[in-house]
């Protein structure tokens, strides 16, 4: 009887076996084209980038960080920081609205970027072939730009399988562009909606934001990822700073009129950093329950979120951020930041994985 047991049914019968998380990140944007003509990083510090990555490796405890970006002179300049600190990379370029021949390119670029880093530093370095692609790229799912084909998901829902297939066929390929350059292990970034085929991939990521929708059902969700026999990966998590954030999950950013100018925080949103907080800690602690591989936070800072007095105008109240950005970059001069209250909190769940 005994030896018919799987290896994870004999962990979930042993519940006083304490689990760690073995790989421990955050998420580290260099800067990302989500508007046309205009980075998530408006600006480069190199000195500011060094002091970030000190803070994850010696301050919060992080074993990886995640680095992504469309420029990837700062994303190999940011690994190269990150690597310096002892830190595992995993690199994901990210381009929005990309055609696939574009996305291949640049898939292929970082690719190389990779091989490098891992042989010239003998390194650990995981390469990310991209980041719910059926939002950000286009040609997958219809719609004039990402927030257009977040907004038609529900419409969308029923022909998910047809547009799976034109993922995984993109992934496929892409998959294979990767090890023709990389000999290091590659996963995806899914989002919660994509039905992705696995065997190409060493790892299964997915970005698994908890809300009111699948509260329920998260737990379910990641024992059906490790159904595939593969480490699972967490590859965003996280939560705004206000009142019912917890509730919205990855949604929490569309408190804001992103259209306005300036963008504004929407009428009735009160700042509560400590929704935040507790959020963060049940994850990891959550993720360590269940024997996940590993978890990477979503984010570290978000420098076009600012931080003010002003309800309206506290767009740090939107951001996913760790730290919150109280005074913005410029060419000059880097952003400045200070903790929130999930930063010390994040730090002892992932101490406490590191010692158990």
């Amino acid at each position: 009887m005994a030896n018919s047991l799987s290896l994870s049914t004999i962990v979930f019968l042993m519940p006083e076996v304490e689990r760690s998380l073995p790989v421990r990140g955050i998420n580290y944007d260099t800067g990302v084209n989500y508007a046309a003509n205009e980075l998530s990083r408006a600006f480069w510090h190199a000195s500011a980038v060094e002091n970030d990555m000190e803070v994850i490796a010696t301050e919060l405890g992080c074993t990886a960080v995640a680095i992504l970006g469309t420029k990837l002179e700062r994303v190999e300049e940011a690994a190269t920081l990150a690597l310096g600190h002892h830190l595992d990379v995993w690199l994901q370029p990210r381009l929005i609205e990309g055609t696939w021949e574009e996305s291949l390119e640049l898939l292929g670029e970082t690719a190389r970027i990779a091989e490098d880093l891992r042989t010239r530093h003998h390194a650990s370095v995981t390469l990310n072939v991209g980041c719910e692609l059926s939002l950000f790229m286009k040609g997958i799912l219809p719609g004039k730009d990402f927030l257009w084909r977040m907004r038609g998901l529900m419409v969308y829902w029923l022909a998910m399988p047809v547009f799976n297939r034109r993922l995984n066929a993109y992934l496929q390929t892409a998959a294979q562009t990767a090890r023709e350059y990389f000999n290091g292990p590659i996963t995806y970034s899914a989002g919660e909606w994509e039905g992705v085929d696995w065997e190409p991939f060493d790892y299964v990521g997915v970005d698994y934001y908890r809300d009111r929708h699948n509260r329920l059902t998260y737990v379910d969700g990641l024992r059906k990822l490790a159904s595939h026999g593969k480490p699972v990966v967490v590859t965003e998590f996280g939560c705004c700073s206000f009142e019912g954030a917890h509730k919205k999950g990855g949604a929490g950013f569309m408190i804001v009129n992103w259209r306005g100018d300036p963008p504004t925080v929407k009428a009735g949103f009160v700042r509560d950093e400590q929704v935040q907080a507790d959020y963060i800690e049940e994850l990891v602690d959550l993720y360590k329950e269940e024997g996940i591989h590993g978890a990477f936070l979503y984010a570290f800072s978000e420098p076009r979120n600012i931080h003010t007095e002003n309800p309206r105008t506290d767009l740090d109240m939107a951001s996913y951020g760790l730290v919150k950005v109280v005074r913005g970059e410029t060419a000059d001069e880097p952003e400045v930041w200070n903790e929130k209250l999930a930063f010390s909190r994040l730090a002892g769940a992932y101490g406490d994985s590191r010692n158990s």
